[in-house]
């Protein structure tokens, strides 16, 4: 579960990073057109790019988050077919499995 709140944790602060650096971009960029201010064009820029790095960065945590999702199932499945995993219903009619107990059998 730790793993799943940290995850969480890191999309979640990709997405305020982004979504900042996004609203940061537009009133920046408003400055410098209105006031013709450099500064304020480098920090157009700036936030522009931290925008489109922190965008890239969410992107590649949602497709890789997919790909283990995929990877653990395929895993799962392996071990249903050798008969290291048991499938069962729990008790809200769940389909389910867990791995078998390690014993000298085994």
């Amino acid at each position: 579960t730790s793993n799943f709140v940290i995850a969480g944790v890191r999309k979640w602060l990709l997405a305020a990073g982004a979504t900042s650096a996004g609203i940061g971009s537009v009133l920046s960029f408003v400055n410098a057109v209105t006031e013709k201010d450099a500064f304020e064009a480098r920090q157009t820029a700036i936030n522009l790019l931290g925008t489109v790095v922190l965008s890239l960065l969410l992107k590649k945590d949602l497709e890789s988050a997919d790909a283990r999702i995929e990877k653990r199932r395929e895993v799962r499945e392996k071990q249903i077919s050798r008969g290291d995993r048991t499938v069962y219903r729990n008790e809200d009619g769940m389909t389910v499995s867990r791995l078998n107990d390690v014993d000298l059998t085994w």
